[in-house]
């Protein structure tokens, strides 16, 4: 996440919430997580929630002691 996130700061400055969802979108398949997942629940839950639940998959996944392993799962 934070390379795409740096991507995005380089281009602009800046960061807003926008790039975090753009960033969400660009983890997807790294993370094994099925496009038409990502739409029903950014449609379910509203693009803020869903993208916050992807920056807490991504980050997960190392977590240690218990990491989320399949993140598509």
């Amino acid at each position: 996440m934070k390379t795409h996130l740096d991507v995005r700061r380089y281009r602009s400055g800046a960061l807003h919430f926008h790039d975090f969802v753009i960033a969400a979108d660009a983890r997807l398949p790294e993370l094994g997580i099925n496009r038409s997942a990502w739409e029903e629940a950014k449609r379910i839950m509203g693009e803020d929630t869903a993208t916050m639940c992807i920056l807490i998959l991504d980050s997960s996944r190392d977590r240690p002691g218990l990491p989320v392993k399949n993140p598509g799962g």
